[in-house]
């Protein structure tokens, strides 16, 4: 599997940033199916179907042990782990433009104050995520 960086920025005001990630990689939509493609990539890379680790959360890196992880569905459904509690939910795509739903989560008391706010600073940036592009580089923002 190949390691990327993955970076989540704040959902204050920006945008989903996810530059780095160990990658499934981009698959091919269901049949039928139109692919929701990044913008920025040509459109040739589609989200759904791809899993990613998050290496920064606001500029801020993960903890080495712990990193929040995604995986996108070609089902709508985003499943994974903050770190500690796994969450999963919702998402649309519309070119551009994502739309996270509500999230469910496991509810496990998570070791040291360091991991919590990491936690819930991932979680409150998925949650707000507006806009997603996979960059040249391969790496998810």
């Amino acid at each position: 599997m190949s390691k990327i960086l993955a970076t989540l920025a704040s959902a204050v005001g920006l945008a989903m940033l996810v530059a780095g990630c160990a990658s499934s990689g981009p698959s091919a939509p269901p049949s039928g199916a139109t692919p929701d493609t990044s913008p920025s990539a040509g459109g040739a890379v589609s989200l759904p179907g791809t899993s990613w680790v998050v290496t920064t959360i606001g500029g801020t890196s993960t903890l080495p042990d712990t990193p929040p992880t995604m995986a996108f569905g070609e089902d709508g459904q985003v499943q994974g782990t903050g770190g500690c509690n796994s969450y999963g939910g919702p998402y649309r795509l519309d070119g551009g433009a994502i739309e996270v739903g509500d999230l469910v989560s496991t509810m496990m008391l998570c070791e040291g104050v360091e991991l919590g706010a990491q936690e819930t600073a991932f979680m409150a940036a998925l949650g707000g995520a507006q806009t997603w592009q996979i960059t040249g580089e391969g790496d998810l923002e």
